[in-house]
C-alpha cells in the first residue's frame, strides 16, 4: 500500500512539473509600437519574395508550397536539392554549387548522407539554374575562390579544388590546427569569409572561428596546400 501511494505521489509530482514548465511558453501580444515600425526596421522585412514569369501549380511539394514560380532557383522531380550557394564565374555565368540526394528515396530527407554535389548554371543570378555537370560525393557545399585564384568547394569532412569553374576538381582534405582547443559539435556545417588581406575566417556551425595560418606558421605544415588548408581554430579574426 505504501509503495502504491509513493508511485501516486510521484506521479503527481511530476504533473506538476510538466504543467509549470509547460506553462513558461506563451503567447504573447504583438506590441502596439510595432504598427509604427518603417518598412525594412524588422529582419523579416529582408526577406523578400522571388519573382517570376512562370507560375505554376505542375509541379513537386504540398499545397503550402504550391502555386509558385518555377523558372528561378532550381527545379526538378529527380533530385532533392540542399544548401549550395552562387559564383559568378569568368564564363560569364551564374554557377550554383548545390547538393541533392534522390527524390524518390524511401529515406527521404534522411537520404542526405548520399548527396551528389552539382555544378548547376545560369545567365541569371536568380535562375533559372541547370545542372551541367556532378563534382562529386557530399554535403552542404559552399563555394570560395582561394587567393591563388583557385576554386575552393567545401563539404562536410572535405573540399574540392579546381583551376577552372568547369573544370576537373580534385578532393581532398582541410588540415586544421585546433590547437588544444575544443571544437564544438564538429567541424561541420562551415562558411567562409574573405577579409580585406585576401585571407579567410571559417566559422563553424557550433560558432567555433578559425583563420588561415600565417606564412611563417604555414611553413610549419610543408605537406598543406598553398590555398589556405591551414587554419588556426579558437583564433579571434584580427
Amino acid at each position: 500500500m505504501y509503495g502504491k501511494n509513493l508511485k501516486l505521489a510521484l506521479m503527481g509530482a511530476l504533473l506538476l512539473i510538466s504543467n509549470v514548465t509547460f506553462s513558461q511558453v506563451t503567447e504573447r501580444e504583438r506590441p502596439k509600437e510595432w504598427d509604427q515600425l518603417v518598412n525594412g526596421a524588422r529582419f523579416m522585412d529582408r526577406f523578400l519574395p522571388m519573382k517570376g514569369n512562370k507560375l505554376s501549380t505542375d509541379t513537386w511539394g504540398t499545397a503550402g508550397v504550391r502555386p509558385r514560380y518555377v523558372d528561378n532557383g532550381i527545379e526538378d522531380r529527380i533530385w532533392s536539392y540542399w544548401g549550395g550557394n552562387i559564383r559568378k564565374g569568368e564564363d560569364g555565368k551564374y554557377h550554383l554549387m548545390v547538393c541533392g540526394w534522390l527524390e524518390a528515396s524511401p529515406k527521404g530527407h534522411m537520404e542526405w548522407g548520399n548527396s551528389w554535389v552539382f555544378n548547376t548554371v545560369s545567365d541569371n543570378l536568380t535562375g533559372p539554374f541547370k545542372p551541367v555537370n556532378i563534382i562529386g560525393k557530399g554535403h552542404n557545399p559552399e563555394i570560395f575562390r582561394a587567393k591563388d585564384g583557385r576554386y575552393v568547394i567545401y563539404v562536410i569532412n572535405g573540399r574540392y579544388v579546381s583551376d577552372d569553374i568547369n573544370g576537373k576538381w580534385e578532393y581532398g582534405k582541410f588540415d586544421f590546427n585546433a590547437r588544444d582547443r575544443r571544437i564544438i559539435e564538429g567541424l561541420s556545417n562551415l562558411s567562409f569569409a574573405q577579409r580585406e588581406d585576401s585571407s579567410y575566417i571559417m566559422v563553424c556551425r557550433g560558432g567555433g572561428i578559425c583563420k588561415n595560418a600565417a606564412a611563417a606558421d604555414r611553413r610549419q605544415h610543408a605537406g598543406a596546400p598553398h590555398h589556405g588548408a591551414v587554419a588556426l581554430c579558437g583564433a579571434e579574426p584580427s
